[in-house]
């Protein structure tokens, strides 16, 4: 019986071999002596195949063949998807992608830890890692895969394996791994503190705290020119700040962007406090300090932009000449930039302990690029933010005030630099994933 339907097996498999000899050579009818003759080869090759049973016989590539390989295709990156996704729940961290050919030197030296307890880690994030795997960074380059090799600090204890899990709650983002300790983000380009959870008491209430906007989140930026408060409907002056109150809202023109305004459809409230601490007329720069009171995607970056005053080397909110020129100028000024570096660090948070309840207030040191700008173009300011007065709209933008932080007299910079975030909304609304 076997044996049988072994010989059915192998005539089927020559008949469809014979069918597809003669279409070859059907199709090769019209050319020269020489295609006849190499079609005669080909047709020979279905007497080889059935011989052997081992040879695959080669023919002109048909229509039919092409279109299974690329089902194929389509299965087989079905499989491997299931496949990282069964990983993940069996070792909590995603590791079966290749990794990205530009990986971070940050995740291979100790990642800087500024708090440590037995349920809360706060760490000092670098420019250029990711919070937590995603893609094209699947075997390194995230906070999560330097927590081994973390600075070792008086409270230092290993996160619980659980933690490493994935989160409970969906996140709508399936094409990247969000363990348990995340319960808050920054942007890749930007530095400073993110604060991570070690069990899962702490997890519950810190998400908590973020989620009902109960962490004062204080962020220090330098931007292109001046802020123009009358620029947005949302803004106003106040004493010594800018209040910014104006929606955002994903931008379907440009994914994972966002754009400012009550015109665009989906969005949602977004208020950020800039303060002023000083100008620079001779390179046209900023330095302000901003307040989230609420935490949407690229709050800060949009908002500045918003005001006509874009981060400096923000590539995504600013004009793309204004970036590349400056880029240029830094490297003159001994400070060099490099792409996807937007100049924002997340100075200083203050949330309450999980476990003890008493406000825990966090700082982080300058990042060294931002450090060094402002010593060059404000050396009156010392390196902690906290201590830098706190100027009126009047006051910084005078040359008076000017030549008292230190920086030389210059033309103003009147010009628009932004790009404007206020593009019209159009097409499908993108689903919101996270807050930044």
């Amino acid at each position: 019986m076997l044996v049988a339907a072994a010989a059915f097996e192998m005539s089927l498999k020559s008949r469809r071999q014979r069918r597809r000899s003669k279409a070859a050579t059907t199709a090769s009818s019209s050319c020269g002596e020489e295609e006849r003759q190499r079609s005669a080869g080909s047709a020979a090759a279905p007497a080889t195949a059935e011989v052997g049973q081992q040879d695959v016989l080669l023919t002109a590539t048909p229509t039919a063949a092409d279109s299974l390989s690329r089902a194929a295709k389509r299965r087989a990156q079905k499989r491997r998807a299931q496949e990282r996704k069964g990983e993940v729940e069996r070792h909590g961290v995603q590791r079966a992608r290749p990794p990205r050919s530009q990986l971070v030197a940050s995740d291979r030296s100790s990642l800087p830890v500024v708090f440590e307890d037995e349920s809360v880690l706060a760490v000092n994030k670098p420019a250029g890692m990711v919070c937590h795997p995603c893609p094209g960074f699947w075997q390194g380059g995230s906070v999560i895969d330097a927590l081994e090799t973390r600075q070792r600090v008086p409270g230092y204890s290993p996160l619980a394996r659980e933690m490493l899990q994935a989160r409970a709650r969906p996140t709508g983002e399936d094409d990247s791994f969000i363990p348990r300790a995340v319960v808050h983000r920054l942007d890749r380009g930007t530095t400073g503190l993110l604060v991570l959870a070690k069990t899962t008491e702490a997890e519950a209430r810190l998400a908590e705290e973020f989620r009902s906007r109960g962490a004062k989140k204080r962020y220090v930026a330098i931007v292109f020119g001046k802020l123009q408060p009358n620029a947005g409907s949302g803004s106003f002056e106040l004493q010594s700040s800018v209040l910014v109150d104006a929606p955002i809202a994903f931008d379907p023109s440009r994914p994972g962007k966002v754009v400012v305004g009550e015109e665009h459809r989906g969005g949602k409230p977004a208020r950020s406090i800039i303060h002023l601490h000083g100008y620079s007329a001779a390179h046209c720069l900023s330095l302000v300090s901003v307040e989230l009171l609420t935490g949407r995607t690229h709050q800060i970056r949009a908002h500045c932009a918003y005001l006509g005053a874009p981060i400096v080397n923000d590539g995504d909110y600013a004009a793309e000449s204004t970036v590349k020129a400056f880029r240029a100028k830094s490297a003159e000024l001994g400070v060099p930039l490099s792409r996807g570096r937007p100049l924002l660090h997340a100075y200083s948070l203050q949330v309450n302990h999980p476990e003890r309840g008493h406000p825990l207030a966090l700082h982080a040191p300058l990042p060294p690029d931002m450090a060094m700008l402002i010593n060059k173009l404000w050396p009156t300011l010392n390196e902690e933010p906290q201590r830098w007065p706190d100027l009126t709209y009047g006051q910084c933008f005078t040359p008076a005030r000017d030549e008292v932080a230190g920086s030389s007299a210059g033309p103003e910079c009147d010009r628009t630099t932004a790009k404007s975030p206020k593009r019209p909304a159009m097409g499908k609304k993108r689903k919101q994933v996270g807050s930044y």
